[in-house]
């Protein structure tokens, strides 16, 4: 099963889908839609409604149409770096993984997927020369300082780190 990254606005319906979707998903287990993920839903919606330029919300969605994640994604010039950083914030897996009981292979490829296609994202529709990835549990940070070796030992990257809940990514500039 692929995965692709696009970006979903009110605007072209992509939104709705996904909190269709994701409104049947809390259903199924008897939750609340309304009440799902408070602290960042309302900012993803708002961003859906009014794309910028340079940020947007994005979703990892299945060849079959299943949305599996979301986050809100800007590219924008920090104090500190040189070049633009793309942040990504507020990230939700979907229902599904938040209510059911899965393999943690099952949410290791949906992590692993959404961060490779927002570093993607980096290198194509929202260029940087920084990534910041806000980590969302101490379960992702465990997951990403297993893997900081693999990536340090990449040439893509030059400087990888994990400070508090960021991973913080420079990409090789040669």
């Amino acid at each position: 099963m692929e995965h692709e990254l696009i970006q979903v606005s009110r605007a072209d319906g992509s939104w709705d889908q996904l909190a269709d979707q994701w409104g049947q998903q809390c259903a199924d287990f008897e939750e609340d839609f309304d009440g799902y993920a408070l602290d960042a839903l309302p900012v993803l919606r708002d961003l859906a409604d009014n794309p910028a330029r340079d940020a947007g919300v994005f979703a990892l969605k299945r060849d079959d149409g299943t949305f599996d994640a979301v986050c809100q994604a800007n590219a924008t010039f920090l104090p500190g770096y040189k070049g633009k950083v793309l942040r990504v914030r507020h990230m939700l897996l979907s229902p599904h993984f938040d209510f059911g009981e899965y393999p943690i292979e099952q949410y290791v490829q949906v992590l692993s997927r959404m961060f490779a296609r927002t570093v993607h994202l980096a290198k194509s529709d929202l260029p940087s020369e920084h990534v910041k990835f806000h980590l969302r549990s101490p379960a992702d940070r465990q997951f990403f300082e297993a893997t900081l070796d693999a990536f340090t030992d990449t040439n893509l990257f030059d400087a990888v780190a994990i400070r508090g809940s960021w991973l913080y990514l420079t990409f090789n500039r040669a």
